[in-house]
């Protein structure tokens, strides 16, 4: 099935959405914008080859998702402690900004996936 949107709108769309994702640090912001952008990527591309082409883009970033989630887990210090051990901390704000963090990084390469 060929692209039913104009490559001019998907760069508008694209553009929109990035902006959205770094400007907005809200965690239901973040998941919204994930389900819009795998529903552009669905009613651009075939959609059995939509999810190999994802697990192929994304699976190479779940270390660098993961390692980011866990520094920032670990070393944030702004929060409610949760747990502590020597240095390391575990706040609320940390495991806010770890999602957030992760969250944006998936959300930047699946709108990036609508460009190509």
């Amino acid at each position: 099935m060929k692209s039913t949107l104009n490559t001019r709108t998907i760069i508008i769309i694209a553009l929109a959405l990035s902006s959205m994702v770094v400007i907005r640090q809200n965690i239901t912001t973040q998941i919204g914008v994930i389900v819009i952008a795998l529903i552009l990527l669905a009613l651009q591309n075939d959609r059995r080859a939509i999810f190999t082409r994802l697990t192929g883009r994304l699976k190479h970033f779940w270390i660098a998702f993961l390692a980011i989630m866990i520094l920032q887990i670990l070393f944030r210090r702004d929060g409610e402690i949760i747990f502590q051990f020597h240095i390391l901390k575990i706040t609320e704000t940390g495991i806010y900004y770890g999602i957030t963090v992760a969250l944006r990084l998936i959300n930047l390469i699946l709108i990036v996936g609508l460009l190509f």
